[in-house]
């Protein structure tokens, strides 16, 4: 199924909205803790798609 690059940022965007909502109602503890964790997840995330771009070339 072929999803258009609008209705997938539409999409996109919902789902990080609603993540922020939750994020911010939390103690500022939790709200580092989240941070933290998903600065790693990004992180490996990044390593992922360099690798599969490097392996694909």
């Amino acid at each position: 199924m072929f999803i258009n690059k609008f209705t997938t940022g539409l999409i996109a965007g919902s789902i990080l909205g609603a993540a922020g909502l939750a994020v911010m109602g939390n103690d500022k503890k939790t709200r580092r803790r989240i941070m933290k964790d998903g600065r790693k997840i990004m992180a490996k995330a990044n390593d992922l798609v360099q690798d599969i771009t490097d392996i694909v070339k």
